[in-house]
């Protein structure tokens, strides 16, 4: 603990209230991971305006935009099914049997919520399967990272009138972060104005939504599926019924792992420090006071 009286820059994955409460002279966090909702519960770092707090957006677009595809593809083309017959070596064609719903992501509409790094390369793969893209934006005046966003997204709405398209939409991608705003925003309003049918996406943030209301969705079939790799409660509590639903694809907060991770994270730390040198805006900037 010594140590942290004499730095000001912290480079980190996790918070260490002790830590940072004795690190008097620091600065400069910067969070190797995109959420930073530990770090905001910290009085010392919230409440400090002379000390930067910046993340690690950017480094999880491809993996989780990749997983997203993996795991939607699971439910549209029957995979889980399919594994599991393969596993008890069974072959369970269209001749031998009705198989398991199965359909195409071409032509269907996506709703990405959160327009973000993750939500943008979500938005470019979607338009590459020849999907229609929605997005929603907390302030859409100001424009998306990519000034090229309008060539896969379609329509960029705000959260006052993304509701009037739920109707339309057949496949929903939450990709929040976690903040007071956020927590509950996919409640049982929401999967009551969803189109019947549609396949819910969470690769956010579990506290986003309210988990018995998705539950209670799937059930009633107003939801047709839902593939999920956060929670409410991780790990995910054995008696949850999302293990046992056969229209839900569980994995256990994977979706951003990626080899190449901390190769991306140090190139945002090593254009972060020759800003900082230079007193330049730092790249990911968290603003505290909304939380991401």
């Amino acid at each position: 603990m010594q140590v942290a009286e004499g730095i000001q820059i912290l480079v980190a994955i996790n918070a260490s209230k002790e830590f940072i409460a004795r690190a008097k002279n620091l600065r400069w966090i910067q969070c190797f991971s995109a959420g930073i909702e530990d770090f905001l519960e910290i009085d010392e770092v919230r409440n400090n305006p002379d000390l930067f707090l910046t993340n690690a957006s950017g480094v999880h677009g491809i993996p989780i935009s990749e997983h997203i595809f993996a795991m939607l593809l699971g439910l549209t083309r029957s995979l889980n099914s399919v594994i599991l017959n393969q596993s008890k070596k069974r072959w369970v064609g269209l001749r031998d049997e009705r198989p398991a719903s199965i359909t195409e992501l071409y032509g269907k509409n996506m709703l990405v919520v959160g327009l973000g790094a993750i939500g943008l390369e979500t938005a470019k793969k979607a338009k590459s399967f020849g999907m229609k893209v929605y997005a929603m934006k907390r302030n859409p005046s100001q424009s998306p990272k990519d000034t090229h966003y309008s060539e896969y997204v379609d329509r960029l709405l705000s959260k006052e009138d993304f509701t009037s398209i739920l109707s339309q939409i057949d496949v929903v991608v939450d990709a929040l972060p976690q903040t007071p705003e956020t927590e509950g925003f996919f409640d049982s309003n929401f999967f009551s104005e969803i189109k019947s049918g549609a396949i819910f996406v969470n690769i956010g943030r579990g506290r986003t939504v309210s988990e018995p209301d998705m539950i209670s969705a799937l059930k009633s079939g107003k939801l047709g599926g839902a593939c999920l790799d956060v929670f409410e409660q991780e790990p995910l509590p054995t008696d949850s019924p999302l293990w046992d639903m056969s229209n839900v694809v569980v994995s256990p907060h994977i979706a951003g792992w990626t080899p190449k991770y901390f190769e991306r994270a140090f190139g945002i730390l090593e254009e972060n420090l020759n800003r900082y040198s230079k007193g330049d805006k730092l790249l990911n900037l968290v603003q505290k006071n909304l939380g991401y």
